[in-house]
C-alpha cells in the first residue's frame, strides 16, 4: 500500500482528537506550530502530524475501535505481508502491506474512519 498523504494523515489524527494550529509563542516572540493531543496537553514546534508508526496508531487511534489485530502470511520465496484487521460498529475492515505493519493498520483505520 501506499504511504498517506499529508491530508489522510490529517484526517486520521483529527479523527483521534487532535488539532494542529499556529499561535504566538511567547518565549520565541514568533508564530509556530502546536499540536494539542486528545488528552488537551499540547507540545511547540510540530510542524507535522504525529508519524504513522505502532505506537502511535496502538496508543491514539486502536482504543477508538472495538477490535484491531495485525497478522502477516510467510511463504518460503514470497515476501512477508503483514495484515491488520479492525472492527468498528459491527462492521469489520482488511487491509495489506507487505512492508510495514503500521500502513496496514493505518488503511485499516482509514477504511473505518470513511465509512462513519
Amino acid at each position: 500500500m501506499n504511504e498517506p498523504t499529508e491530508e489522510q494523515k490529517k484526517r486520521l489524527w483529527e479523527w483521534c482528537g487532535f488539532a494542529r494550529y499556529e499561535r504566538q509563542d511567547p518565549h520565541w516572540k514568533d508564530m509556530r506550530w502546536v499540536l494539542v493531543y486528545p488528552d488537551k496537553s499540547w507540545s511547540f514546534d510540530e510542524e507535522n502530524w504525529l508519524p504513522i508508526d505502532l505506537n502511535n496508531l496502538f496508543k491514539w487511534a486502536v482504543p477508538k475501535l472495538d477490535y484491531a489485530e495485525i497478522s502477516y502470511d510467510s511463504a518460503e520465496g514470497i515476501p512477508q505481508t503483514y495484515f491488520a484487521t479492525v472492527v468498528l460498529e459491527g462492521k469489520g475492515y482488511t487491509a495489506g502491506d507487505t512492508t510495514d505493519p503500521a500502513l496496514a493498520l493505518f488503511w485499516a483505520i482509514y477504511k473505518v474512519m470513511e465509512e462513519k
